[in-house]
C-alpha cells in the first residue's frame, strides 16, 4: 500500500469538470500547461507553467480555466497516514501552517531552483510514468518533495476579492444561520449581484457552499467518534431530518450507509 495516488492529467475544459470541491487528502497540483486560474477558498490565483498549488483536506477548492486551452498538470493526492507511515509528519506543515485559502501556491522559480521540478522527472520514471506507485523508492521520492517544499517560504499573495471575503467570512460561522440576504447586508452589496459572482466564482450558491461546508466537517466530527445526530447539531444544522436529506443529496447514500461505500 503506497498511501498516495499520482497521476498526470490532460484536459480539454469545461465548466462541468472543474466543480469546486473538496477532499479528505492532501493534494499537490504541479501545473504545466492551460489558461487558468486556480481558486482555493475564493482565493484566486493565476497559474504559469510549473507553478504549484498546495490543497490540504477539507479546503474548498477548482481550477477556474479562461479559456479551452488543453490543461496539463500531475496531481498528487496524499493520504494524512503518509506522514506517519514514513515518520515525516512535520513534512505536513507546509500544509498546515497557514489559514484557509491562504499561501496554496509555490511559484516556477521557487520550484526550479529548490530542485522539485527534477524530483518530479524521476517520480515518473521510479513509477513507470506514473503507473506504480507502490515502491519504496517512489515513496522515498515524495518525501524528498515534501521535504524541499517545507524549505520554501509558500508566501504567494492571492487576489482577494469580494467573493474570498464572503468565504472566510462563511468558514469562520458556517454553524450559524447564514443567508444570501444577511450575506448582503453584512458586506453592503445587492444579493442578486452577491448571487452572480458567488456562483461564477466558486460554481455553487450560498446555500450550497455552505451546506457543503457544515457537510464535511460533519463528516470529520464522525471520523473522530461523535454520532451523526450530534455532528449534524454542531455544525449547524436545524435538525437532523435537514441534515439528512442534504447528505444524501450531497452524496448519494445515507450517513450510515457512506463510510461502508467508501472502503468498497
Amino acid at each position: 500500500m503506497s498511501f498516495f495516488e499520482l497521476s498526470h492529467k490532460f484536459s480539454i475544459p469545461s465548466t462541468e469538470s472543474f466543480q469546486l470541491h473538496s477532499h479528505n487528502n492532501y493534494e499537490i497540483v504541479y501545473f504545466f500547461q492551460g489558461d487558468v486560474d486556480y481558486v482555493v477558498e475564493g482565493a484566486v490565483y493565476p497559474l504559469s507553467p510549473h507553478d504549484m498549488i498546495l490543497v490540504r483536506p477539507f479546503e474548498m477548492h477548482r481550477a477556474f480555466h479562461k479559456t479551452n486551452k488543453l490543461y496539463e498538470r500531475t496531481v498528487i493526492n496524499i493520504e494524512r497516514s503518509f506522514f506517519e507511515k514514513y515518520n515525516c509528519e512535520a513534512y505536513a506543515d507546509i500544509f498546515n501552517r497557514r489559514s484557509g485559502g491562504t499561501k496554496n501556491i509555490i511559484y516556477s522559480s521557487s520550484v526550479k531552483k529548490s530542485g522539485i521540478d527534477d524530483c518530479f522527472k524521476r517520480l515518473s520514471e521510479y513509477t513507470n510514468d506514473f503507473s506504480n506507485t507502490n515502491t519504496p523508492v517512489s515513496a522515498a521520492v515524495l518525501t524528498e518533495i515534501l521535504y524541499l517544499l517545507n524549505d520554501i517560504d509558500a508566501s504567494g499573495s492571492p487576489m482577494v476579492n469580494r467573493v474570498q471575503q464572503v468565504i472566510s467570512y462563511i468558514n469562520s460561522h458556517f454553524t450559524e444561520d447564514i443567508t444570501l440576504s444577511s450575506l448582503a447586508a453584512r458586506f453592503f452589496i445587492s444579493g442578486a449581484h452577491l448571487a452572480r459572482i458567488f456562483k461564477s466564482a466558486t460554481g455553487y450558491t450560498v446555500s450550497e457552499y455552505v451546506n457543503i461546508k457544515r457537510l464535511t466537517n460533519a463528516v470529520l466530527l464522525y471520523k473522530n467518534g461523535v454520532s451523526w445526530g450530534s455532528a449534524a447539531d454542531s455544525c449547524g444544522f436545524k435538525d437532523y431530518a435537514s441534515f439528512y436529506r442534504a447528505f444524501c443529496r450531497r452524496f448519494s447514500c445515507s450517513p450510515r450507509d457512506y463510510f461502508q461505500n467508501a472502503a468498497r
